[in-house]
């Protein structure tokens, strides 16, 4: 539980580096303006960043009566898969390496 909550602090620390990292426009050019790139970043990924971060089973959780049942810690168990989410951050990180490397 503990190394969840580590991954969850870096992905808030890399939800903040992204918004403030420079894109490319349309148009191919570098846009580097810090209230653009974070625009961009809402409009963006910024949702399914905050839908895999977001410890619905803590909230959830909170609301159980102690003890747990099976029943109770499944639910928690599965309100879990929204970090699954970040998952998409390897996968575009491997197609822009894949695209770097036909480009080289």
């Amino acid at each position: 539980m503990a190394m969840q909550y580590i991954l969850d602090g870096i992905s808030i620390i890399d939800q903040y580096i992204r918004a403030h990292v420079a894109f490319y426009n349309e148009e191919g050019v570098a846009v580097t303006h810090p209230v653009q790139t974070a625009r961009h970043y809402l409009r963006t990924s910024f949702a399914l960043d905050l839908i895999a971060w977001l410890p619905i089973e803590l909230l959830v959780y909170a609301f159980l009566p102690a003890p747990l049942s099976k029943r109770q810690w499944r639910l928690i168990a599965v309100l879990r898969l929204n970090r699954l989410a970040q998952m998409t951050k390897v996968w575009n990180a491997f197609l822009l390496l894949g695209a770097k490397m036909l480009n080289a």
